[in-house]
């Protein structure tokens, strides 16, 4: 606020050293409108503005507005950090959800697996294995089956030892 605005709304002349002072303790008074400042100095007209417990009061009041900046100044950074948090915490959510899916379908081919080992146990016939294996191999790939007659402890046959010398740097 200027010195000519202060004048105009309180209808009185003050000195530029008056004005500091009240212009000081407009500055620290904050969201204050212009009008409501001066309507709250013109009842305050009968203080004595060079009485130094006015002069601590200005301070004062600058020194709650410097706090009150400061205060929201913190809860600024700390909002940021709580959102940066509640963003972080999605992004693990989503990649444990990821996870778990992850873990389900393997669960599941597992069972499937488990249902081909135990079909293949209960034959002798190396004809019948040979279908299954092909069959499993063609549902879940060469390197499943492989995995699961390593498991198992079965032989591998000559293909699959060839296939995984080819596929080793894969």
């Amino acid at each position: 606020m200027t010195k000519q605005e202060f004048e105009t709304l309180t209808k009185r002349t003050v000195s530029d050293e008056l004005f500091d002072n009240v212009n000081r303790l407009y500055m620290a008074a904050g969201e204050m409108t212009k009008n409501d400042f001066c309507e709250a100095y013109i009842k305050l007209t009968s203080l004595d503005w060079g009485n130094p417990i006015i002069h601590d009061i200005v301070e004062h009041c600058e020194q709650l507005a410097k706090n009150t900046t400061g205060l929201s100044a913190a809860v600024r950074d700390l909002q940021y950090q709580t959102d940066a948090a509640r963003e972080n915490m999605s992004n693990m959510q989503k990649e444990i959800n990821r996870l778990k899916a992850q873990i389900e379908l393997r669960d599941e081919k597992i069972m499937q697996m488990q249902t081909v080992q135990d079909a293949v146990e209960t034959h002798i016939d190396l004809e019948d294995e040979k279908e299954v294996r092909e069959a499993f191999e063609k549902a879940y790939g060469k390197l499943y089956t492989i995995r699961m007659r390593f498991e198992n402890n079965w032989d591998l046959n000559d293909d699959e030892i060839l296939w995984l010398i080819q596929h080793v740097e894969e």
